[in-house]
């Protein structure tokens, strides 16, 4: 078996194709002790059930927070050990799920003479553990947590032959505050050369210093050590993967949770997201309506897909639906995706219920047996455009909780290349560490992304002086990897532009030079737009190769200052780099639906008091309820600055090797590779477009959403033009569940390469356009 990127072996080649479900369809969080006593007949009888409904990955019963079950550990373990027989006898692989570190109420008994709550987490407010009959987390740094977790699971493995772990809770508790214990306070010494500091002393929640990013980065940090660490002991042809929700736009899972997608993916063989990365801004109040957000929902699992390509893993993501179709809508996105499915419904956190979809096994909804009879569309899907839009955990956690101003940068512009048909893969970091991990990416795209280090500084001037076009936006590299201001851009060199010392006016406009209104840059936008948030810039103004694009409408001519550039396009090397003063991409964002009234603000009262050492989950308390809350779309982002992002990257690649034209505004389209193997970093293997139509949820500013939407799917006319000048296509055919036979398309050939004519009103729903290579 190949290693991947991070030095393990990839996931099994079966995990590849996963289609996954919870067994025995409920009670995942309870420990529901009638679980235990299943006869063999009603095990077998569950599995064959779930085979029967395509599901090919099941995940052992209940019993979540595992070390709160000691006395009961053996009958789970051996409970276990029936199902995975079982379902082994079925063709069906077994993974176990389980709470790594979660104790939300008091335990009975220890585990090897080793008592779980003596490791809680400490505040470091208070410097002290979380007091008994509180929902508390154990500290992942804690060796005696480590030593005792690492035995129960080993054992487990042993005696069950379980196929896969869900290494869950890998973070830390009471959001940011956790954990000062003696073993974090240790680690934290010897990281970074000093002490943290004492309860009372820390610089709590500012991010300008120092300290807190450095604690911040800590617990990301240690988190995924801890995900490596075990995956050392782990045998080798196993799956294994840990939980994390929202990347992009939330802010529990890097500032608050400690985790992150990125550092648990140095360890882990598949990447998996919890609730499809979707939370709304005013947190678990949206009642888990999927359809009506999806644009939300898009961004963050183009997140989690640049993850999972740069490790290359399968991604596996699980959903909260509000309704059985919301359920199908959840498999439709994550399919269009290049991804896997963890079908759930959302009874299992005692959400909006409705009927068991396996139980009631309605045609509509029999998606996994369909899913099933064509795995071959989804296989080692890889990304494969030329346009590479960066996602930088970097900036994210040294740019502040709230704002976000890198993840509302970064959402602003992947929405825009959506809406407008331009695919793009998303890069991380890492992908920044060598020049070869941008092979085959023509624009790079730099969305505010702020903390840089020298490394990737480098690395992108080699990149462009070779050929590379590069967009830059706002702050990007004004601040290295550890969030330390640098004074001036990184980039500076090619970019054309530095940090002035003359601050420039609060509040300016962007207004184009007139000599530039026919460039394809300025193509129709308006004469001016708004530009709430700037960089004092100086320049040396307009060379042969430097130009200025727009300016700002304001400057101080009074104090004889120069006018400030706003848009720069400079030429280093054989490439060329477009930088935009504004934050683009954070004026172009889409938020969406946001809850109106749900609470009555005049009865709030905190519930969490820090002085008496009380833990809550909530913050607050509200006598509001869904029943006097409304939802409504509040925000459809600045239309100029979504043409500005359409405009330049349009600029810098006018004819890119796949193009999609005729595309209807609110039908998402994407493009993978169908690569021959796991490891396969060539260009090799057939196309897949696929195509939803999201028409239904064309939501505008101030339309009032449903919470529990029925999904709607309008019907599509006209046609859809592939244009593919590279690779050469011998063949093309358009799958979808809602057609009884594959439908073949014709492949007009020319001498740019070919076309391929979808119809969209074979587009119903959902469809899958595999294009094949010829070779």
């Amino acid at each position: 078996m190949s290693n991947a990127p991070n030095g393990f072996p990839h996931a099994p080649l079966w995990a590849w194709s996963m289609r996954a479900a919870v067994f025995p369809g409920e009670g995942i969080d309870g420990g529901q002790l009638a679980l235990l006593e299943m006869s063999d007949a009603q095990i077998r009888e569950g599995v064959e059930r779930f085979a029967e409904r395509g599901i090919n990955l099941i995940q052992t019963a209940g019993f979540h927070a595992r070390f709160m079950w000691i006395p009961y550990l053996e009958r789970i373990t051996e409970l276990n050990a029936r199902i995975t027989a079982a379902a082994h006898a079925a063709g069906l692989r077994v993974y176990d799920h389980h709470s790594s570190n979660g104790l939300w109420h008091e335990i009975e008994g220890r585990y090897r003479g080793w008592d779980p709550q003596s490791a809680v987490n400490v505040d470091i407010r208070t410097g002290l553990p979380l007091p008994k009959g509180k929902p508390k987390l154990i500290c992942i740094n804690n060796p005696e947590y480590q030593e005792h977790y690492d035995h129960y699971v080993l054992d487990l493995i042993a005696k069950t032959g379980v196929d896969g772990l869900m290494y869950d809770d890998v973070h830390f508790h009471r959001g940011q505050y956790g954990c000062g214990c003696r073993h974090c306070r240790s680690k934290f010494a010897e990281r970074f050369g000093y002490e943290m500091p004492k309860p009372g002393e820390w610089p709590l929640d500012d991010y300008a210093s120092a300290i807190w990013r450095d604690w911040i980065r800590f617990r990301v940090e240690s988190a995924g050590e801890r995900i490596v660490a075990l995956r050392e002991k782990l045998p080798t042809d196993f799956l294994y993967f840990s939980c994390m929700s929202a990347g992009v736009i939330g802010i529990d899972d890097v500032h608050h949770g400690g985790g992150s997608f990125e550092w648990f993916s140095r360890g882990t063989n598949c990447l998996f997201s919890e609730g499809g990365a979707l939370y709304c801004r005013n947190e678990l109040k949206w009642d888990r309506n999927l359809f009506d957000n999806w644009e939300r929902l898009y961004v963050e699992k183009k997140y989690a897909g640049g993850i999972a390509a740069h490790h290359q893993q399968p991604s596996l993501q699980m959903h909260y639906p509000g309704n059985a179709d919301d359920g199908w809508f959840a498999w439709a996105i994550t399919k269009c995706m290049g991804m896997n499915l963890w079908r759930c419904d959302s009874n299992l956190y005692g959400g909006p219920k409705y009927g068991d979809e396996f139980a009631e096994w309605e045609p509509q909804y029999d998606y996994l047996n369909w899913e099933a009879r064509h795995e071959g569309l989804w296989r080692y899907c890889r990304p494969v455009a030329e346009v590479g839009l960066l996602f930088s955990l970097q900036s994210k956690i040294h740019g502040g909780a709230d704002p976000q101003p890198h993840g509302e940068a970064f959402a602003g512009w992947a929405q825009s290349l959506q809406r407008a048909g331009i695919f793009f893969n998303v890069l991380i970091d890492a992908d920044l560490e060598d020049v070869t991990w941008l092979k085959g990416i023509a624009v790079l795209i730099l969305p505010n992304a702020m903390s840089l280090s020298d490394r990737q500084v480098a690395v992108l001037g080699d990149y462009v002086r070779s050929g590379g076009r590069l967009i830059a936006t706002h702050r990007s590299s004004l601040l290295d990897e550890r969030g330390a201001p640098r004074g001036d851009f990184g980039l500076a060199e090619i970019l054309g532009v530095h940090v002035g010392d003359r601050p420039p006016t609060l509040r300016s406009s962007l207004c184009l030079d007139r000599r530039r209104v026919g460039h394809p840059v300025g193509a129709d936008l308006p004469p001016r737009l708004p530009m709430p948030t700037m960089v004092p810039l100086r320049w040396d103004g307009e060379t042969s190769g430097r130009r200025a694009f727009a300016w700002l409408e304001k400057s101080r001519r009074s104090f004889e200052w120069p006018a400030t550039p706003a848009i720069v396009e400079n030429e280093v090397g054989d490439g060329q780099v477009l930088y935009l003063m504004p934050m683009v991409g954070s004026l172009a964002y889409r938020e969406g639906g946001f809850p109106i009234w749900f609470t009555d603000p005049q009865h709030e009262r905190v519930i969490e008091d820090v002085r008496k050492d009380e833990s809550c989950w909530m913050i607050t308390e509200s006598k509001g309820t869904p029943a006097n809350g409304k939802w409504m779309y509040v925000d459809e982002g600045l239309d100029g600055y979504q043409r500005l992002i359409v405009n330049a990257v349009r600029h810098f690649l006018p004819r890119p090797r796949v193009r999609v034209d005729g595309l209807p505004e609110g039908v998402l389209c994407e493009l993978h590779r169908l690569a021959p193997d796991p490891g396969d970093t060539s260009d090799r293997g057939d196309r897949l477009v696929t195509l939803l139509n999201m028409t239904g949820a064309l939501h505008r500013h101030g339309d009032w959403l449903h919470r529990t939407a029925q999904p709607a799917y309008p019907g599509l006319t006209g046609e859809v033009r592939l244009s593919v000048r590279e690779p050469e296509i011998d063949d093309a055919q358009l799958f979808s569940p809602d057609l009884p036979e594959p439908l073949s398309l014709p492949v007009l050939r020319d001498g740019d390469g070919a076309t391929i004519i979808v119809p969209l009103e074979q587009v119903a729903r959902v469809a899958f356009v595999r294009l094949t290579s010829v070779g």
